[in-house]
């Protein structure tokens, strides 16, 4: 084989996240984009059937139970699935910030940014008028602090860091 084609040892050991130096890593902010929008989607889920099961088998009316869980009233259960997401979009950061080659807050915003957009989709598919305001801001926010504050934890933990 013609030696211009083979691969010199410099070459071999490019991580191929690093190739064009800016030290960026789409697979970390997309891996931590899917933990922010996933495992939001499947918690919210779950809480929700389980509220559904629960409510049915104390005698709520399917009414009832519709406006408990599609109700924006801060009631206790729904604040903890407020306090779950945000400890959700905590661990994208997280994940963003331990899966990046470097520039760990970085990550963990783009992170944020995905995971918005996401919100936004389904914001848009509400009737208008039926999201509160104060939700809206919430919900827009969250991805954005909790990401950045996850990140910053990860920063933090020094040597419990993991690398994949």
């Amino acid at each position: 084989m013609d030696k211009r084609f083979e691969a010199t040892d410099a070459v071999k050991g490019i991580d191929p996240d690093l190739v064009g130096g800016d030290g960026f890593s789409w697979q970390a902010t997309l891996l931590a984009a899917m933990v922010g929008v996933g495992g939001q989607a499947y918690l919210d889920t779950l809480f929700s059937n389980a509220t559904m099961w629960l409510m049915k088998a104390q005698g709520y009316s399917q009414k009832e139970i519709y406006a408990e869980i599609y109700g924006y009233a801060l009631t206790p259960r729904f604040a903890l699935i407020l306090i779950i997401d945000f400890c959700v979009q905590m661990a994208a950061g997280r994940v963003a910030a331990s899966f990046a080659p470097s520039k760990p807050y970085l990550h963990a915003t783009v992170t944020g940014l995905l995971v918005t957009s996401f919100v936004v989709i389904m914001m848009f598919g509400q009737p208008q008028g039926s999201v509160p305001t104060w939700y809206a801001v919430m919900a827009l926010c969250m991805p954005m602090v909790g990401g950045l504050l996850g990140a910053l934890s990860w920063g933090s933990r020094g040597p419990l860091r993991f690398r994949p």
